[in-house]
């Protein structure tokens, strides 16, 4: 058992390096700076505070405004703040260079290199190149030594007084890199194994590190050094601004923040776009989000499913999905299978560039299930908290719901391997469907079954469900009894049909005890569920049958 909460001890840490950093800074830097650079500097540390704190508070928490403040992914204020104070740098620095007429070439050369790089932070931060792209480290790694170097070497030939600025850039740098480079790495997650007494990933029931905790609060710090290190350099060419340019700097960080609000360059529809599978639009509490599924049958072994899964920062510890294979009549489990989200295969960017990433699984044995019968490819998601797996409810979604905690994907059907032969057509239907003969009784008993079967083919892939009807007509009274089921069934429901499909249903029909005796007769047809409106059905010849009622013979109603 941990002595601390790793969220409270990520906050006291977080607290305990903004105090540093506030009492090092406040003593040393910020009085070098003139009045309007030291409010922008204090404003811009006091907004960044205030987000790290209540993005570390968002973390065990599900309320929306809340959410807005997690750092990572699709956070629109965290983003926006990280994103405001990397584009300051850059305007700073070309500011700097721009004014500074009198420095030498080569120091404004410096400078606006500074800037366009930090113009490329800017487009890293809002559309998380780095997440995406292998290489990434490597462009950072090599970027930072020139940047060491060619700071250092700037330093140098600069004056004196001016060394501070630089020295305190590079601790910036040094810093920010800490957290975006070290600490926020996939690969370093060993580094959260319980320590001593701490146990710094079990937390709630979403097991995060502390290091991943701290990471961006690292990065804003870092940062903001840099942003006093390029305010302190501006301040060293133009020392009292004047007004136009002291509006300039305060409406910048408010320009810029807007804009990175309101960037996105990714909505629902694109992700489906680039994801290229079945759509969905499914949200999981603690923000759980299905953008897609496939489902596909290999080697007719087994069903291979594909999700396309994001969640909102820091979620994906702990999370797992189930797929279940369901008789829908039956209502049993035929086959299913448990896995741990993967955040290691292939993904594409989603709102607000969080991650979507690809989860693939296989149900074994779908080989000996029965054929021409609809199975449901049903969803859920679990989070481990301990031993338990707590199943996470559907907030809203597109696809229907067997529960409130699963989805169904899709209703799967094994089609027959060899279909029987073509019966006699006795009608046929829109949609290419055939009615074969028809097996009806001679006699029957009222409060007894009456067993009648029916042979079908489709021709055509049949898109929409249909209910066939039965009509008993008393020839004696007049009287009408009507049954209603679908043609084969609940086990295969009319739009799952498949072309070539050839398959009969043996009704069990129960006569009501006052059904009246007599002789009966029998019509069928099949009319549309949507809108309840009757197919056309034409006989062998192709004459229509009247009111679409295909007459099947004649039964004897006896009494018990």
């Amino acid at each position: 058992m941990s002595l601390i909460a790793p969220l409270t001890l990520a906050r006291i840490i977080v607290i305990a390096l903004y105090a540093i950093v506030a009492l090092i800074s406040f003593r040393r830097l910020i009085p070098r700076l003139s009045t309007n650079y030291r409010r922008l500097a204090l404003s811009i540390f006091a907004l960044q505070a205030v987000v790290s704190l209540l993005a570390l508070q968002a973390v065990d928490s599900n309320t929306y405004v809340l959410r807005l403040f997690r750092i990572i992914g699709e956070n629109s204020v965290g983003v926006a703040v990280a994103g405001m104070q990397l584009a300051l740098v850059a305007e700073i620095a070309l500011m700097t260079a721009w004014l500074g007429r009198g420095q030498p070439a080569w120091r404004r050369i410096y400078l606006a290199g500074f800037g366009l790089l930090f113009f490329f932070l800017v487009w890293d931060e809002l559309s998380l190149w780095r997440v995406f792209d292998e290489h990434s480290d490597l462009f950072y790694i090599l970027a930072g030594v020139v940047v060491v170097l060619l700071t250092a070497r700037v330093a140098l030939r600069s004056p004196r007084h001016t060394w501070i600025w630089f020295a305190c850039l590079l601790i910036g740098l040094a810093i920010s890199a800490a957290g975006g480079i070290v600490l926020d790495q996939p690969a370093n997650l060993s580094i959260c194994e319980p320590l001593g007494l701490l146990h710094f990933s079990a937390f709630l029931d979403r097991q995060q590190c502390l290091f991943s905790l701290i990471e961006e609060s690292l990065e804003l710090l870092g940062i903001w050094l840099v942003l006093v290190a390029m305010l302190g350099l501006l301040s060293d060419v133009v020392p009292r601004p004047k007004r136009p340019l002291r509006w300039l700097l305060y409406a910048l960080p408010v320009v810029t923040f807007v804009v990175c609000v309101g960037v996105s360059d990714k909505n629902t529809a694109r992700v489906h776009e680039d994801i290229q599978a079945s759509p969905a639009d499914v949200s999981f509490e603690s923000g759980v989000r299905l953008y897609g599924y496939q489902i596909e049958r290999v080697e007719a072994n087994y069903l291979e499913v594909s999700l396309w899964l994001s969640a909102l920062p820091f979620g994906y510890n702990g999370l797992g999905y189930s797929v279940h294979l369901i008789d829908p009549v039956t209502a049993t489990t035929l086959s299913s299978r448990d896995k741990f989200v993967s955040v290691s295969g292939s993904r594409v960017r989603g709102p607000w560039h969080l991650p979507v990433f690809r989860q693939s699984l296989q149900l074994d044995s779908v080989a000996d299930f029965p054929r021409n019968q609809a199975f449901l490819v049903v969803l859920s998601i679990w989070r481990e908290a301990g031993d338990q797996f707590a199943r996470q409810k559907v907030v809203s979604s597109d696809l229907g719901l067997l529960n409130d905690t699963q989805v169904v994907l899709a209703v799967f059907v094994i089609p027959s391997e060899s279909a029987p032969a073509s019966p006699a057509a006795l009608a046929t239907f829109e949609d290419a469907m055939t009615l074969g003969l028809v097996d009806l009784p001679e006699r029957a008993r009222s409060a007894e079954t009456l067993a009648i079967s029916f042979n079908w083919r489709a021709e055509n892939e049949v898109t929409e469900d249909y209910v066939q009807f039965l009509h008993f007509g008393n020839e004696e009274t007049g009287e009408w009894w009507v049954y209603d089921q679908q043609p084969l069934g609940a086990r295969l429901p009319t739009r799952l049909w498949y072309s070539g499909l050839a398959d009969s249903e043996t009704w069990e029909i129960s006569l009501p005890a006052d059904l009246a005796p007599g002789r009966y007769e029998v019509f069928t047809g099949l009319y549309r569920q949507t809108d309840l409106q009757r197919l056309p059905a034409r006989d062998v010849e192709g004459n229509p049958f009247t009111d679409a009622r295909i007459p099947l013979g004649s039964v004897t109603i006896e009494r018990i």
